[in-house]
C-alpha cells in the first residue's frame, strides 16, 4: 500500500511550467528533494528565490539521517568548488549562512574549508569569500574576525602564503571597511588593553595597513605592479586567466597611448602572445567562467582581442574530458535571456564546449520556435563558432520536442538499430521553460501522462515497432538546469536521464567515457551521488556525528 500511496503522491505533483507545458512539482519525499534542490541550485539575485532554496535545505538537515546530512554539507561544498564544482559564490554563501543558522559549529568548520584556513588542502574557495560572508551575516559575524587573525598570524613570519592578505578587507572600503577595523583591533588587542579609543583604533589600523601592504608588496601580484605604475614590468606568465581575461584591454593599451610605461607593458604582450601562438609559452584561462566568455566573443571584433579569447578559451578546454556520443542542444528562446543573458551565454558556451569534445564531432543544434542543426568547421575558433551560433535565428518559443522530433525523424528516416539509439546522448542546456507538447490530451495531463519524458518514450516505443519491430529506448537525456524555477522535467528515480544545474564545464566531466562506464544506472539520483562522489567531499563525513 506505501507503494500505491506514492505513487498517487507523485502523480498529485503535476503541474502546468511557464509555457503551459507538463512538469513536476517540488516533492515532499526526501530523495526527490535533494535531486531538485541540486537541479536548482543556479546563480540567481532573485531574494524570493535565494529564500525559498534556502529553506529547502534547511528542512532536508533537520529532517534527515546523518548520511542525508552528508550529502547536504557535499552539496554545498559542490556548489563553491572552484575547481571540481559550480563555482558559486554568493549562492553558497547564502547557502552557508542557513547551516549556520542550523548548526554554527558545523557552519563554522564549512567556512574554514571554503577558505583554506590554516590547511594544506585546496579549498572550496578562496579568502575573499570570509569578507562577503561576514557582510551576510553583519550582525552576528564579528567573532569570525579570528579566522583571519589566526590565519595571518601563521603566515606573518613565513614563507606560507594563502592570499589572505590579497583578500583581506582594505580601510578605506564602504562594504568591508567595518571588518578591517574589527581585525586590527583583535590583532593588536593590546593597544586597546583597557578601553578602545580613537587613538587605539587609529593606531591598531596604521599597523595592520602597513603589514597588509608588505605582505601583498611581497607576492608582487599583477595589480602591485598597476598601482605603483610599473605596467612594463608586469610577467604575463604570472597573470591569473581572470585577471587577463577582465584587464586585457588595459594591457593592450588602447586609451594611455603617450605613456612609456604602458606602451612597454602592450609591447610586452605582443611578445607573449608570439610565444603562446609558437607553443612556447602557455596562456592561463582555467577559471574565466561561460559566461564571459560568450559575452566577449559575441562583440569581440579586434584581431589582438580575439588572440587573447582564443587561446584562453583553448586552456579552459583542457578542464574537460572528451566525451562520448554527445549531441548538444542549446534553448535559444526569450527566457533565457531573463537575468542579464546569464541562461542563453552559458547555454552557448556549455554547448560548444560539449561539441568540440564529443565523439560525433563539431555540432549543435539550436532550439527556439524550431530547431536548427549547425555544423562547426572543425578549423574555426571559439570566436568564429560563437558567431556563427549569433548568426542563428532567435526566437520567443521554446518548442523542445520539435527538436527531438527533427532526432527522432533522422533515426527513422535513417532506420538505425536500437542499440545506435541507445548509445546517443543528448545534453538539453535550457531553463526547462518549454513549451506545452501540441496533439496533448488534456483529459490525461492530471494523471502525468503528458510529461517530457512520457511523451519521448511513446514516440521512440512506436517509432522502434516501425522500424524494427522492437521499441526504441529514448536516448539519454541530461537535462542542465540554467535558471531558477518551480518544475523539474523528470523524477530522481527515472531510468535514462540526469539532472544537471550551473554555469560550469566541470560537470561534464561526469559524461566522459570512463565516467560513464562506471555508472550502472543513468538515473537522477545516481548520477547525483557521482559527482558528490569525490574524496575532497567525502572527507566531510568527519564534520557530522
Amino acid at each position: 500500500m506505501a507503494a500505491l500511496v506514492s505513487a498517487l503522491d507523485i502523480k498529485n505533483s503535476i503541474q502546468y511550467g511557464e509555457n503551459n507545458h507538463i512538469e513536476y512539482s517540488w516533492s515532499e519525499e526526501q530523495q526527490e528533494q535533494i535531486c531538485q534542490l541540486y537541479f536548482q541550485l543556479v546563480r540567481t539575485n532573485d531574494v524570493k528565490q535565494i529564500k525559498k532554496l534556502k529553506s529547502v535545505y534547511r528542512k532536508i538537515y533537520e529532517e534527515g539521517d546523518r548520511e542525508k546530512k552528508v550529502l547536504l554539507l557535499k552539496m554545498l561544498a559542490n556548489t563553491r568548488d572552484i575547481d571540481e564544482g559550480k563555482g558559486e559564490y554568493t549562492l553558497s554563501l547564502e547557502l552557508l549562512d542557513e547551516l549556520m543558522n542550523i548548526d554554527e559549529k558545523v557552519g563554522k568548520e564549512m567556512l574554514k574549508r571554503f577558505v583554506g584556513f590554516k590547511s594544506e588542502d585546496k579549498p572550496f574557495g578562496s579568502w575573499k569569500d570570509l569578507k562577503y560572508f561576514m557582510n551576510i551575516r553583519k550582525d552576528r559575524s564579528v567573532k569570525l574576525v579570528d579566522l583571519y587573525v589566526d590565519q595571518m598570524r601563521l603566515e606573518e613570519s613565513s614563507d606560507k602564503n594563502s592570499l589572505v592578505w590579497k583578500w583581506s578587507p582594505r580601510e578605506k572600503s564602504r562594504k568591508f571597511g567595518w571588518i578591517f577595523e574589527e581585525i586590527a583591533k583583535c590583532y593588536f588587542a593590546e593597544f586597546g588593553k583597557y578601553d578602545w579609543n580613537s587613538k587605539g583604533i587609529n593606531k591598531a589600523k596604521t599597523q595592520l595597513r602597513k603589514k597588509i601592504s608588505a605582505k601583498n608588496r611581497s607576492l608582487d601580484t599583477t595589480q602591485i605592479k598597476q598601482c605603483e605604475k610599473h605596467w612594463g614590468d608586469i610577467d604575463f606568465n604570472r597573470v591569473t586567466s581572470v585577471t587577463m581575461n577582465r584587464q586585457r584591454g588595459a594591457f593592450m593599451n588602447k586609451k594611455n597611448v603617450d605613456s612609456e610605461d604602458r606602451i612597454q607593458c602592450k609591447n610586452n604582450l605582443e611578445k607573449y602572445m608570439e610565444d603562446v601562438k609558437s607553443g612556447k609559452k602557455k596562456m592561463k584561462g582555467k577559471n574565466v567562467g561561460m559566461i564571459d566568455f560568450v559575452k566577449q566573443a559575441l562583440n569581440c571584433d579586434d584581431e589582438k582581442d580575439k588572440d587573447i579569447l582564443n587561446e584562453q578559451w583553448k586552456s579552459n578546454s583542457k578542464e574537460t574530458s572528451k566525451l562520448g556520443e554527445i549531441v548538444p542542444l542549446v534553448d535559444t528562446s526569450g527566457s533565457m535571456e531573463i537575468d542579464e543573458m546569464k541562461p542563453l551565454l552559458s547555454a552557448i558556451g556549455l554547448g560548444l564546449r560539449v561539441a568540440e569534445k564529443s565523439k560525433l564531432g563539431k555540432r549543435v543544434m539550436t532550439f527556439n520556435a524550431k530547431p536548427e542543426w549547425i555544423k562547426l568547421d572543425d578549423k574555426e575558433d571559439f570566436v568564429a563558432d560563437v558567431q556563427k551560433i549569433k548568426k542563428i535565428p532567435w526566437g520567443m518559443n521554446t518548442n523542445f520536442h520539435k527538436a527531438m522530433d527533427l532526432i527522432l525523424d533522422t533515426i527513422v528516416e535513417l532506420k538505425l538499430p536500437s542499440e545506435e539509439v541507445e548509445n546517443l546522448i543528448l545534453a538539453v542546456f535550457s531553463d526547462m521553460q518549454f513549451d506545452a507538447a501540441e496533439n496533448r490530451m488534456a483529459s490525461e495531463e492530471k494523471f502525468g501522462s503528458n510529461t517530457v519524458r512520457e511523451i519521448l518514450e511513446k514516440k521512440y516505443h512506436d517509432a522502434g515497432i516501425k522500424i524494427c519491430n522492437k521499441p526504441y529506448k529514448v536516448p539519454k537525456i541530461i537535462f542542465w538546469n540554467l535558471r531558477v524555477t518551480e518544475g523539474f522535467p523528470v523524477l530522481s528515480y527515472h531510468d535514462g536521464y540526469a539532472m544537471m544545474a550551473g554555469y560550469s564545464a566541470t560537470a561534464l566531466n561526469e559524461f566522459s567515457e570512463d565516467g560513464l562506464n562506471g555508472l550502472q544506472n543513468f538515473t537522477p539520483w545516481n548520477v547525483l551521488i557521482k559527482t558528490l562522489d569525490k574524496e575532497r567531499y567525502n572527507k566531510l563525513s568527519e564534520l557530522i556525528e
